[in-house]
């Protein structure tokens, strides 16, 4: 059993013949089919179809046997293509006979090459559906877009060759805006862009001047109650451009501005309302400069936004303003420039005007009693409106500031004194009544008598002593007896 059992360097060799083997076949037996074909194999032959004709029966006859002369075979040749030590591979006949050995050989050269047909998968089946059930539409893929299915198609601007179009876009996007080009006339559809069939003709006069040829036919459109644009003017000199998978043609773009119906709401300092009728004048500022006078009864139109052009093309600038005057009763009731406001970030406006909440005390000046019946007061612009005293007190809740003349009255004579209103402030008045009249009147009538009767004293002294005999002056006869 050992000696039967193949050892290592057998099995090594073994596989080494087998390897050389195959390769020897793989470029032996195509040049073999080639020579052996032509003269080994018959050409085809195609069998008649078989004919049925009526059996017959023939009388059985004996021949005589015949005996075949025996033929001579030409001696054949054989070259073996490879010798090699334990096996032998087919030879080639040299007289172009069948291979000396192999039939295997002779049979595949002989043998017409024929292709398998392909395997045919059966078709798929889809699972029977429940019954009740209804078909349902292919789940999109999550990562995938609608057109990944079709990577063939393109899309591709169809204009007829010596035609371009023309796009007129619209900044910021204003749909509704009708464009005239010669005689045809398209409006904005709704990304505010309208388009144009040009001929190179066209296109010629439009690069050579856009105004006689392109025109805006709504300047101004109404894009809702509150919002309006307005053309503001062409920018750049428009770009050419030639894609059929990008923008095609001419490209021209049109800047608006856009205005806001801004209304206006006013309020005191202490958060009271101020109406509308009183207010005169109202003026605000831009932030170019441009002063505006607006009605502060209703709303009005302001421009909100406009396009700005600087290193990075065009861009949408918010406007700003602040008031600068709003008059009332002949003085202004704003700090200048201190009250901003941006009509694109709202619509609805609220001022706090300096208007203040002023109570008047009007007391006896030598009682300190409260007098009067009403308060007369004098505005800036000499308007006047008269206050009734409750008590001695009047409150005037809205009043604007600014210098004023107040007049108590019912208490005495009318005296006019000035006073100015910048806060809310509760204001004290002194007020000469007709008792202090009296009162400094009977006290003028005794300092008078007093002052009378202090003259008519001094005088008669002075009278007294020059009625008085003067003294003698010493005798001499006293002085020369002294010395």
């Amino acid at each position: 059993m050992n000696a039967n059992r193949p050892t290592p360097a057998r099995r090594s060799r073994a596989a080494v013949i087998a390897v050389i083997g195959a390769l020897t076949a793989l470029v032996a037996v195509p040049l073999s089919g080639t020579l052996v074909a032509s003269a080994a194999c018959p050409p085809p032959t195609t069998a008649p179809p078989p004919t049925t004709s009526p059996p017959t029966t023939a009388p059985p006859t004996t021949a005589p046997p015949t005996t075949a002369p025996p033929t001579t075979e030409a001696p054949t040749t054989t070259t073996p293509l490879i010798s090699l030590p334990g096996i032998t591979l087919p030879a080639l006949s040299t007289t172009g006979g069948a291979p000396a050995s192999g039939p295997a050989l002779s049979r595949a050269a002989c043998t017409p090459a024929t292709t398998p047909p392909p395997a045919t998968k059966p078709p798929a089946t889809a699972p029977p559906a429940r019954a009740g059930s209804t078909p349902h539409a292919p789940r999109p893929h999550p990562h995938r877009s609608p057109t990944a299915h079709h990577p063939s198609v393109k899309r591709v601007v169809k204009v007829p060759d010596p035609f371009r179009p023309l796009s007129i876009h619209t900044f910021p996007a204003v749909p509704g805006v009708r464009f005239r080009f010669g005689k045809r006339v398209v409006v904005a559809n709704s990304k505010g862009v309208a388009t144009f069939t040009l001929t190179k003709a066209e296109r010629d006069a439009l690069g050579a001047n856009r105004a006689t040829v392109l025109t805006i036919l709504s300047p101004t459109v109404q894009v809702d109650g509150t919002h309006r644009a307005t053309f503001a003017g062409w920018i750049g000199k428009g770009t050419y451009k030639w894609h059929t998978d990008k923008d095609p043609g001419a490209i021209e773009v049109a800047s608006f501005s856009t205005d806001q119906l801004v209304s206006f709401s006013f309020s005191s300092r202490t958060g009271g309302a101020v109406p509308a009728s009183d207010l005169g004048t109202f003026q605000v500022e831009s932030r170019s400069g441009a002063d505006l006078s607006l009605d502060p009864k209703r709303p009005n139109w302001l421009l909100s936004t406009e396009v700005v052009t600087g290193s990075q093309g065009p861009v949408l600038h918010d406007v700003d303003y602040t008031v600068t005057r709003v008059m009332v009763k002949g003085t202004n009731v704003v700090h200048g420039g201190m009250l901003p406001f941006t009509p694109a970030r709202t619509a609805a406006v609220n001022l706090q005007l300096l208007f203040f909440r002023v109570t008047f005390h009007a007391g006896d000046t030598l009682f300190g009693s409260s007098v009067g019946t009403s308060l007369l007061l004098r505005y800036p612009d000499r308007s006047t409106t008269v206050l009734p005293l409750v008590d001695g007190a009047a409150t005037a809740s809205n009043l604007p500031r600014g210098s004023y003349e107040i007049t108590v009255l019912g208490a005495g004579p009318k005296i006019v004194r000035p006073v100015s209103i910048s806060r809310s402030q509760v204001m004290t008045l002194d007020v000469v009544t007709w008792t202090d009249v009296v009162a400094a009147m009977g006290v003028g009538a005794i300092a008078c008598v007093m002052v009378l009767g202090a003259a008519v004293l001094t005088r008669r002294r002075h009278r007294r002593r020059a009625d008085s005999p003067a003294p003698a002056p010493p005798s001499s006869f006293g002085l020369e007896g002294a010395v």
